[in-house]
């Protein structure tokens, strides 16, 4: 059996395919492969052998070919004769969205996710390093308490920042999801902020097709090789001219991707502030963060103010804090 398809494996069986589509929106939407599973088992749905979803499971459902309408044999592609359950745009980006990040988490040197929202876009302002959250307890038998750090030694190398700074991760939380809000919350601005919305997904549909096409010159390559028409270093200048332009492509659509799954975030009528609060997930947040957000710095300094987070108070000096927009 095949989730979303009948007995016959090829008729596509529409109330598991809705699943499908459903969890692959989310995926290009911005959420996790464990978020997914998370809204799956939430929802009451288990795979066909009737076992809950992991996110290895999301992940490697979602990069199976036969959702395309596509068959494998021997190494080679043929259209299938089933039903494909995504049409063509849906599943290039699919599986665009799940290759850029774990092409990310490759060179990141890790897989983990992102628990801290503003990792990858706060910085140290001494020495201009990324920060990464880090719990810290203050004295003995405290409470643990999250923080934005620049520290010494990195998570895969030896080699990190200067350690000179420190900031609640609550409070700079709070106060860069106000400034956002502040910037955007009214429904106007986020009808605007969808309102580009149409002429990304259609350079979208353009680079894609470009891609196919970059792909499928990379493939003759390997083709004229094979057949002697290029020589070995004939084949390897032409390759790594081919394989750049493609990751230049690639960089092109997950811009564009970017835009596309922010103005798909947030639902007709919806405020930012509404869609913030409601939203189920980080990872679309931050990305909500990225697409107006260059750079958060965090310079050094005491935080002396306070500021009232959730009922509580924390030491927090705005002033340090230095939002590079990229709009």
């Amino acid at each position: 059996m095949a989730l979303g398809y009948e007995a016959d494996l090829m008729t596509v069986y529409e109330p598991e395919a809705r699943i499908l589509r459903t969890m692959a929106a989310r995926v290009i939407a911005g959420h996790s492969c464990k978020e997914v599973a998370y809204w799956a088992h939430e929802q009451g749905y288990s795979t066909t052998t009737g076992k809950p979803f992991y996110p290895l499971t999301v992940r490697n459902m979602l990069m199976k070919k036969r959702y395309a309408g596509i068959r494998e044999y021997e190494g080679a592609e043929y259209p299938a004769a089933w039903q494909p359950v995504f049409d063509p745009e849906t599943w290039q980006r699919l599986q665009l969205t799940l290759k850029l990040r774990r092409d990310r988490y490759a060179d990141a040197g890790t897989v983990k996710p992102r628990k801290y929202l503003l990792t990858g876009l706060a910085y140290c302002g001494k020495c201009g390093r990324p920060m990464n959250g880090s719990a810290k307890r203050d004295r003995t038998g405290a409470p643990l308490r999250r923080t934005y750090l620049c520290r010494v030694q990195g998570d895969t190398r030896r080699e990190g920042g200067c350690g000179g700074v420190r900031r609640n991760a609550d409070a700079l939380d709070y106060w860069i999801k106000e400034a956002v809000l502040y910037r955007l919350d009214t429904p106007e601005l986020a009808k605007l902020l969808r309102g580009g919305d149409d002429e990304h997904v259609n350079k979208m549909t353009d680079l894609l097709n470009i891609r196919t096409q970059h792909v499928n010159r990379i493939d003759m390559l390997v083709d004229d090789y094979a057949t002697r028409l290029l020589t070995r270093a004939q084949f390897a200048r032409a390759k790594q001219t081919a394989e750049a332009e493609l990751r230049r492509i690639e960089q092109k659509i997950s811009q564009h991707s970017r835009a596309t799954t922010a103005g798909g975030l947030i639902s007709a009528g919806q405020s930012v502030r509404e869609f913030w609060e409601t939203c189920e997930s980080d990872e679309s947040r931050r990305s909500l963060l990225a697409l107006l957000i260059e750079k958060i710095t965090v310079r050094p300094g005491r935080s002396k103010p306070f500021m009232i987070v959730n009922g509580q108070r924390m030491r927090f000096d705005p002033s340090l804090i230095q939002i590079a927009w990229r709009a």
